[in-house]
This record gives C-alpha cells, sequence and structure tokens, in this order.
C-alpha cells in the first residue's frame, strides 16, 4: 500500500469517528417528552370529558327546574267568586289545578328549544375537544418520529465507532504510527517513521 492510501484511510477515520455523539441526556429528554405527552393527554381529555358531562347535567338540570317554575306561574285552581269563575292559587293537588293550554305549549316550546340549544352546544364542543386530540396525536406522531431518528442516529454512531475501530485496527498494522490523538509521538520520532516509509 502506497503513502498516499495510508494518509486517505486515515483521514477517512478520523471522519468517520469524528461524527457528533447524541448526548444521552437528549435521548432521555424525548423519552421522558413522549411519557409525559401521553400522561397528560390521558388526563386532560379524561377531565375535559368530564367537565362537559357536568356542563351537560346542570344546564338540563337548570332548564328542567326553571321549566317547572314557569308551568307553576301559569298553574291555577278554579275560584268561583260571585257566581264568576276566576283563577284562584294553585292547590298542588292535580286533579283540581289547571294551566292553559295555550300557556303550556309556549312553554314547553321555549324549553325544548333551550334543550336542543343545549344539546347542539355540547355537540360542538365534544368536536372541538376532538380536533384538540387530534392535535396532541400529531405532537405525540413528531415526537415518536423525533425519537425514532434518535434512535437510528444511535444505532448509526455506533456502527460507525465500530467501523472505525476496525479500520483503526487494519491501519495500525499497516503504519506504525499510533491513530490516538492522546499518544502521539513527539517530533523526532515521526520523521523516522516517515523515512523508514519512503525506504
Amino acid at each position: 500500500m502506497n503513502i498516499k492510501n495510508k494518509i486517505f484511510l486515515g483521514i477517512v477515520t478520523i471522519l468517520i469517528t469524528s461524527c457528533a455523539a447524541i448526548p444521552k441526556q437528549v435521548v432521555d429528554a424525548v423519552q421522558k417528552q413522549k411519557t409525559e405527552i401521553a400522561n397528560i393527554k390521558l388526563v386532560y381529555f379524561k377531565n375535559l370529558m368530564n367537565q362537559l358531562e357536568t356542563i351537560e347535567k346542570y344546564e338540563y338540570m337548570f332548564i328542567d327546574l326553571y321549566e317547572k317554575q314557569m308551568i307553576q306561574k301559569y298553574t291555577h285552581a278554579p275560584n268561583v267568586v260571585n257566581n264568576q269563575f276566576k283563577n284562584g292559587d294553585p292547590t298542588g293537588d292535580k286533579n283540581i289545578d289547571f294551566i292553559n293550554m295555550a300557556h303550556l305549549e309556549e312553554i314547553q316550546n321555549t324549553f325544548t328549544k333551550l334543550r336542543n340549544d343545549v344539546k347542539r352546544d355540547i355537540e360542538k364542543r365534544k368536536e372541538n375537544i376532538n380536533l384538540l386530540n387530534k392535535n396532541f396525536e400529531n405532537i405525540e406522531q413528531l415526537n415518536n418520529a423525533v425519537d425514532e431518528y434518535m434512535q437510528s442516529l444511535i444505532h448509526v454512531k455506533e456502527a460507525q465507532d465500530k467501523l472505525a475501530q476496525s479500520i483503526k485496527s487494519k491501519l495500525e498494522k499497516l503504519i506504525p504510527i499510533p491513530i490516538n490523538f492522546e499518544n502521539l509521538p513527539d517530533q523526532n520520532t515521526i520523521e523516522e517513521i516517515i523515512n523508514n516509509l519512503k525506504k
């Protein structure tokens, strides 16, 4: 092997071994982030759905309560005063008390509309929660892609290290110069080695 090939192999070795390693802290941080995103997603969306169910429950409860109050407001008992029929205070007895059917229908229509409005509002909020959930899924997918990329870089670095060790051991057999920068010989020894290679 001539000197040019040996120098070329030395340069290739330096280039291969000089690739930056991924700090373990970065890999650990990506793994931790993956776990945290999954935990946040689980707790956050469970909490959102619980809140939404509570809102729905209380809105319907208030509508039912207010509807009963409105019906009660227009409920009367028959009262005869001076041979004239008048609306009296309700007695609480369903067999005696009555309500004007026009008022009852208007009240029922109003509160049916309110219930439908609540239903549409809850459905819209659920759609928004589902969109937000999809955003979280996108974040998870991006994090997974970064994690996979980091893992592949680690595998590439390990393969590069093995290749560099193999090249280094072959070069050390061909060239008596140490390839480790920590064990550099002094200048006089290098000149002697180069002079020996020229012979």
